[in-house]
C-alpha cells in the first residue's frame, strides 16, 4: 500500500515590501494581519505550515510565536524572491513532502481555493492561474521536482523551470498586496 501523501504549505514572508513601505505581513486585512489569513486557509489543508521569514524577521516571528507555524529564517532575503523558493523547497524535501508554496500577500485566497488545488495537483506540478494568462502562486510541487526549484535564481522565480505545467483558475490569487493602494 502506498504510503500517504504528505504536503508542507511553505509561506513566504521575506520580503522588504519596498513598494509597500513596511512590514505588510502584518498589516491588518479585514481585521487581521494578512499572514493570520494565509495561516488559517492553509492549516486545515496540509500536514506543516511553514513561514519563511526575512527583512521583517523579528516582527512576524514575534507575531507566529503562539501559532501552530514553524518559521525558518531566509539570511539571503535580501537576494529576492528566489532565495526563499530555495528555501522552502529544502524545507519540504527535508520532510520528503510535496510542497504548496504561496505568499503571506494573498490573504484572499481561500482554504476552498487551497484544496482545489491540493486535488489537482496529485503527482504534478501545478500552478494557479488568473486575470486570463497570469501564472504564479499559489502553486504546488511534488516531492520529485523540489530538486529544480533549488536550482531556481533570478526574479522570474520557478515559472521558467515549469513550462507547460498544469493551471488552475483561481481569480482570489489574482488579489495581493503589493502597496497600501492595493489594501483600499
Amino acid at each position: 500500500m502506498p504510503e500517504p501523501r504528505k504536503l508542507v504549505a511553505v509561506i513566504l514572508a521575506a520580503g522588504e515590501a519596498k513598494r509597500f513601505g513596511g512590514c505588510k505581513q502584518l498589516t491588518e486585512v479585514n481585521g487581521k494581519p494578512m499572514i493570520s489569513h494565509v495561516i488559517k486557509a492553509l492549516e486545515s489543508q496540509v500536514d506543516k505550515v511553514v513561514v519563511i521569514t526575512g527583512a521583517y524577521r523579528e516582527q512576524v516571528e514575534d507575531y507566529l510565536k503562539d501559532k501552530r507555524v514553524v518559521c525558518h529564517y531566509n539570511e539571503n532575503f535580501s537576494s529576492g524572491l528566489f532565495s526563499s523558493v530555495i528555501c522552502a523547497a529544502k524545507v519540504a524535501g527535508a520532510d520528503k513532502a510535496d510542497l504548496l508554496l504561496t505568499l503571506a500577500d494573498l490573504p484572499f485566497v481561500t482554504a476552498e481555493d487551497y484544496s482545489k488545488l491540493i486535488e489537482r495537483a496529485v503527482g504534478e506540478v501545478m500552478f494557479s492561474r488568473f486575470q486570463g494568462s497570469v501564472v504564479g502562486p499559489p502553486a504546488v510541487f511534488p516531492f520529485d521536482q523540489l530538486s529544480r526549484l533549488e536550482s531556481v535564481s533570478g526574479e522570474q522565480g520557478a515559472k521558467h523551470l515549469f513550462k507547460g505545467a498544469k493551471t488552475l483558475d483561481l481569480p482570489n490569487a489574482s488579489r495581493d498586496i503589493d502597496s497600501k493602494s492595493d489594501l483600499s
